[in-house]
């Protein structure tokens, strides 16, 4: 198969279930800001794993 050198490569890596649900919360709730401490009151378990999932989403 032929490649493209100069073309940067792909992100292939996939998102855990605590930054699946933040974003999702994110896009339905249609504002423009989203309080880490609101969406914790919302979704169960992310309280928990809000470090995690940050770190993560500022990686991309």
């Amino acid at each position: 198969m032929l490649t493209d050198e100069k073309e940067p490569p792909k992100l292939t890596g996939k998102f855990v279930y605590s930054t699946q649900q933040l974003f999702l919360f994110y896009l339905y709730s249609k504002k423009k800001r989203l309080y880490i401490s609101e969406a914790g009151k919302v979704l169960p378990l992310f309280y928990l794993l809000e470090i995690q999932t940050m770190r993560e989403l500022k990686k991309q």
